[in-house]
């Protein structure tokens, strides 16, 4: 059927749609419904009247069947209401970018997919359900990576990363194995290039690589990280909390991995799209998981010493400063499941 889900971006557009998209008679200071049927309802309304061409139909709470020129799909709404419900203040531009941004893909039949577009993102296992729920009985292009982390195969689009489906490969003659390798390779510059800035990290501080859809698959390149982790004394740990950031320190010390975890907790809190405060141990072979309180390898010589009472030196959060990487969607995007469909609102 041609259901590719996407991960949409914020556009900066909202003053283009902002004045068109209430609902007649609506009161602008109430917002929309705080209720999660009576959201979908109002969502739903104005989707309609943005594109009456297209059929949209509430299937469930939250949940959206829309058929149109570019296919159907299947539209979760629970991400953008969980934006909603945490930031009251911005929840009627946050729809009303949905709405703009929906009704165009809707309204645009797929172009075929090239081999050059394919890349591989790291998502939570979650999101891999919801892309089976989501995708009409096709097979997502999917792998375990470690722990509750997945590597996604995806298509790279100018404003948008589609997610591939074992039906999206057959006009490339390739398998799921063969799209990820592809993806990989598509995908290895433009990584060194977002590994870079960490090069220059202080091993005192939790440092960070923010603002970039692709950041979060760093971790589907571990060998790339080989050089960052001599910079942190040879013990890196690192941490994905959302899909545009990835923390990492030197993880010797006693603390090391609680002041991360706890880091990365901070920046859930605020996220759009919060992935896992799980802490990662890099080695030669890949990532490791680790827990507070667990034993740490070996300090090596250089790495700070601790306080007098045991305590480690303190740690500053530092997010190093880089230039976008030409592969990647614009910075402004933020993923939107149907439509990552599950369009994960305002949603991959």
């Amino acid at each position: 059927m041609g259901a590719t889900m996407r991960i949409r971006t914020f556009l900066a557009s909202l003053a283009l749609v902002m004045c068109c998209l209430a609902p007649p008679g609506a009161a602008r200071t109430a917002g929309p419904p705080r209720n999660p049927a009576a959201f979908t309802e109002y969502v739903a309304g104005l989707l309609r009247q943005a594109a009456p061409d297209v059929k949209i139909k509430v299937t469930g709470p939250l949940t959206l069947d829309v058929d149109g020129p570019g296919g159907p799909h299947t539209a979760m709404l629970d991400n953008m209401f969980d934006t909603c419900r945490r930031d009251r203040a911005g929840c009627e531009q946050t729809v009303a970018v949905y709405v703009s941004q929906m009704t165009t893909l809707w309204r645009t039949p797929p172009k075929p997919l090239v081999v050059s577009q394919l890349r591989v993102i790291v998502r939570p296992s979650a999101y891999v359900q919801s892309m089976r729920q989501d995708m009409r009985g096709a097979e997502p292009v999917a792998k375990p990576l470690i722990g509750d982390l997945w590597v996604i195969g995806a298509a790279d689009q100018p404003t948008a990363i589609d997610l591939l489906t074992s039906q999206n490969l057959a006009p490339l003659n390739l398998t799921a194995e063969q799209a990820m390798a592809r993806g990989r390779k598509n995908m290895r510059f433009a990584m060194l290039r977002l590994l870079k800035p960490a090069l220059a990290a202080s091993r005192d501080q939790i440092a960070g690589l923010t603002g970039d859809p692709y950041e979060s698959s760093l971790l589907a390149f571990p060998e790339l990280w080989a050089k960052v982790a001599e910079v942190e004394g040879g013990n890196l740990i690192v941490s994905v909390p959302a899909r545009d950031v990835v923390l990492f320190t030197d993880g010797s010390g006693a603390h090391a991995v609680a002041d991360l975890k706890q880091a990365a907790e901070q920046v859930m809190a605020t996220a759009d799209r919060p992935f896992s405060s799980a802490v990662y141990r890099w080695s030669a072979d890949g990532w490791t998981p680790v827990q507070p309180g667990s034993a740490n390898a070996p300090a090596t010589a250089g790495t700070p010493a601790a306080d007098a009472d045991g305590q480690d030196p303190p740690r500053r959060t530092h997010r190093p400063r880089r230039p976008r990487h030409p592969d990647a969607a614009p910075d402004t995007s933020v993923e939107s499941v149907a439509t990552e469909s599950r369009l994960e609102s305002v949603g991959v």
